[in-house]
């Protein structure tokens, strides 16, 4: 034991445990360490349980880990259903669901803000929404400027 692990001369963690040590996580198994956790076995000896070692320590059916031990899962409450929206033929969702004898207009993929409808089958199509009126609010500005320096002059 001179405390390096010293492969050459046949050291390992059976023939000189002192200088072949195994990490916390480890046992040595015929001169090699192997991981405790993960080797399909549940070893609460060796520090294994559903927190430490999930991967050989799994809860029951109906059970739960909490911190270190399995515990029966709580009883879920039903859920009340969700309230349907107001108008329920508008919706922003992928793939909202229309009345008979009506379809679904198509919104072009580059507007956002274009909201699909529930319309006759023969009906109109999402129209894109606009783009904000930054060149006629520009426009509007540049006017009021150049009347502004008019009156000053």
């Amino acid at each position: 034991g001179n405390g390096t692990c010293d492969k050459d001369l046949a050291e390992n963690c059976t023939t000189c445990p002192d200088d072949c040590k195994c990490k916390n996580s480890e046992t040595c198994d015929k001169g090699t360490c192997v991981a405790d956790c993960g080797n399909g076995k549940c070893e609460p000896g060796l520090g294994e349980d559903c927190g430490t070692c999930s991967a050989d320590c799994v809860c029951d059916d109906g059970y739960q880990c909490n911190f270190d031990s399995c515990v029966k899962k709580p009883k879920e409450e039903p859920k009340a259903p969700e309230p349907a929206p107001a108008d329920a033929s508008t919706t922003t969702d992928k793939q909202p669901t229309c009345p008979a004898g009506q379809q679904l207009s198509t919104c072009p993929d580059s507007d956002p803000n274009c909201q699909r409808k529930c319309v006759a089958k023969d009906g109109c199509q999402c129209q894109a929404s606009s783009e904000p009126p930054f060149w006629g609010l520009l426009l509007f500005l540049m006017a009021l400027l150049t009347l502004f320096r008019r009156r000053r002059a």
